[in-house]
């Protein structure tokens, strides 16, 4: 099975059980998730304002709100900095990051 075929499977796992797994596949996953959306720079910044050019004005305040709460939470390299920040933005809007998850990952 392909890295990527076992990080989808953790992260289908993950988003059903509305748990994220302390585990390196997922962290990289959000990494690369991060990176493909232009939401996360070479420096292992986060930018999730930039969502805010392309989700409906309805999801803006909370999108306003993650990021003032949550900024980018730094870890050891881009996936740790992906994860600890997605941890975050559970924290302060679990049912928020969640439904997204699911929308993204069907």
């Amino acid at each position: 099975m392909l890295k990527s075929d076992r990080s989808l499977q953790i992260m289908d796992h993950s988003v059903k059980n509305r748990m994220l797994p302390n585990d390196p596949l997922v962290k990289c996953f959000l990494h690369c998730m991060f990176d493909m959306f232009g939401l996360i720079d070479s420096q292992n910044i986060m930018h999730l304002e930039a969502l805010v050019e392309v989700l409906p004005e309805e999801l803006h305040n909370t999108i306003i709100e993650l990021v003032g709460a949550c900024g980018t939470k730094k870890g050891k390299d881009g996936c740790e900095t992906a994860y600890e920040t997605v941890k975050c933005y559970i924290d302060v809007n679990g049912k928020f990051i969640w439904k997204q998850m699911v929308s993204l990952l069907g």
